[in-house]
């Protein structure tokens, strides 16, 4: 399909289709500085400008709200151009685009090829390039110049990532993306801060993360991995939570499946698989290791008047019955003051088991056969403190936590 026989100036953008529906958006924005901002101006001074003389058939496009402008006129102002600048990549496309309206589309894409070659940094002969591609189907070279705008141009990030985060629902996208997602492009953390706002798709991201061999071991990746992971849960998409902790041979496959006390590291990833400690609303809770080298334990405190979940744990597990068991320890208690267990499912957010709310002071053992349901392989393993009315509110101490598969006889 031609230029010319497009509806103008609305074009449909399919997976990776920019367009010049696209390319038009950007015109305006297209020229930069003094000449861009008042190309007429520029041209009071030197009529034969040729960034304000491509600035000017830029805006020309950008000002045909409901058909295309004249080919002839746009081509004798992109001819003015390239005159002035025979190595003007910006007047080689306009050019380019002339001849596309006036049904040539072979030459259009010559001169598209040859403003390339003369500068990847114009914007909207990328986006031209990306369309003639995808008209194509060569989604891999499609995102070869994805990947020269995202690198060259902030400004195509705003209108690449959505299309680009979109695309990612086709298993081959992804496949591709996985490749530049790999070699660390500069676009890597702009590109992840724009899918965690995100809702629906985040798997897509987390499934290319992990064909592309993880983020970049580079420490301030760290924060960006716990946010994937951390949404991934907020958003109930286990599945994808699940293959990405386990594409991990390290402490994050383990943390799917253990609910062992573990210290915490500020600069650990993979923190929304450990324990959530809650640091808030008068209740707080920590996990230390014992200086007897027994393991870890978690102390939970509870100010008076204060009721919090005090700590939580995301569990995988296999379902059928399981046995939970945790050495306890309240230290601090008083009138009102309680804590409370519980072992709830995360895809329904049904309670599977609540223990009895605990308020006298001293050890006990807690040990309970759980039933987990099909379909609820995913468990929030849970504590609950309320401080109540007494001035020293409540403390207690956890230790040598387990829910293992219950022993058959």
């Amino acid at each position: 399909m031609t230029l010319a026989s497009r509806p103008w100036p609305k074009f449909a953008l399919v997976g990776l289709f920019t367009g010049l529906a696209a390319y038009m958006a950007f015109a305006a924005a297209l020229a930069g500085v003094a000449q861009t901002s008042n190309a007429d101006l520029a041209l009071r001074f030197s009529s034969n400008d040729p960034v304000a003389l491509a600035v000017k058939a830029d805006q020309m496009l950008a000002n045909a709200t409901s058909r295309p402008p004249k080919p002839g006129t746009l081509l004798k102002a992109a001819l003015r151009s390239l005159n002035a600048n025979p190595t003007n990549a910006r007047a080689v496309r306009l050019v380019g685009i002339a001849y596309g309206l006036l049904n040539n589309p072979a030459r259009a894409a010559r001169l598209y090829g040859l403003a390339n070659q003369i500068s990847r940094r114009d914007l909207g002969n990328q986006l031209l390039l990306i369309e003639g591609l995808v008209d194509k189907g060569d989604a891999v070279g499609a995102l070869k110049h994805y990947d020269i705008v995202l690198r060259t141009s902030p400004s195509g990030q705003a209108t690449l990532f959505p299309i680009l985060f979109s695309a990612m629902d086709d298993p081959t996208i992804r496949a591709e993306v996985s490749k530049l997602i790999g070699a660390n492009p500069p676009w890597l953390k702009p590109f992840l801060s724009y899918a965690l706002a995100q809702n629906v798709g985040l798997a897509n991201v987390a499934d290319t993360v992990i064909a592309g061999g993880g983020l970049p071991t580079d420490e301030t990746f760290a924060p960006y991995q716990n946010a994937l992971l951390a949404r991934l849960i907020d958003t109930g998409q286990f599945a994808a939570l699940e293959r990405y902790g386990r594409s991990v041979k390290t402490t994050a496959s383990s943390q799917l499946t253990s609910v062992a006390f573990r210290p915490p590291s500020a600069t650990a990833r993979f923190q929304p698989l450990a324990w959530q400690l809650s640091q808030d609303n008068g209740v707080t809770s920590h996990i230390e290791t014992e200086k007897s080298a027994r393991g870890a334990l978690m102390n939970v405190f509870a100010a008076p008047d204060n009721r919090w979940l005090a700590a939580r744990k995301l569990l995988f597990v296999t379902s059928g019955m399981h046995t939970f068991k945790v050495e306890q320890t309240i230290v601090e208690t008083g009138n009102d003051a309680e804590v409370q267990w519980q072992i709830s499912c995360a895809q329904t957010q049904a309670v599977l088991w609540a223990s009895d709310r605990q308020n006298a002071a001293g050890h006990r053992s807690i040990r309970q056969s759980i039933f987990v349901p099909d379909g609820c392989r995913v468990l929030w393993i849970s504590v609950i403190a309320a401080g109540g009315a007494s001035e020293n509110g409540m403390e207690m101490v956890a230790r040598s936590i387990a829910l293992t598969p219950a022993t058959r006889p």
